[in-house]
């Protein structure tokens, strides 16, 4: 996994830009998303590489941002550069992950329903300029 800051990987205490095959990283920050019902996963949020989702009080659906938002937010990403984020939903009611304008899902409908109280790995590839593959694993 790489998270979409591209110099994120240090050899020696020298940063330097992720490759794939790097391994995880582990260094993640938190990133909470509160709205009541459904609400949109930012490029700034998705940033974080963890998400933890509350508010909701009923079944609800997230949408992830648009591409371009994304590609605005990590210019550094290159085709073929992925990223994952965990989405933890803390809520007690099943969650749907949807997505915005240049994202395109490659898992069966089924799999984009994160169960209460569970967690997903949301796992983006870039694949051209404002476009993106999500896996949600």
């Amino acid at each position: 996994m790489s998270v979409p800051n591209r110099s994120n990987v240090y050899d020696n205490g020298l940063a330097r830009v992720a490759r794939k095959g790097d391994g995880p990283s582990l260094n993640l920050g938190a990133s909470k998303l509160t709205t009541v019902g459904a609400g949109t996963l930012l490029a700034a949020l998705l940033s974080s590489g963890l998400l933890l989702r509350t508010g909701p009080t009923g079944a609800y659906a997230d949408t992830i941002d648009t591409a371009a938002h994304i590609d605005t937010a990590f210019p550094n990403l290159q085709v073929g550069d992925t990223f994952d984020v965990f989405y933890s939903n803390s809520v007690a009611f099943a969650s749907t992950i949807t997505v915005a304008a240049g994202i395109t899902l490659q898992t069966a409908a089924a799999n984009n329903v994160v169960a209460a109280s569970t967690g997903r790995l949301l796992h983006f590839e870039k694949t051209g300029a404002g476009a993106y593959d999500l896996y949600v694993i």
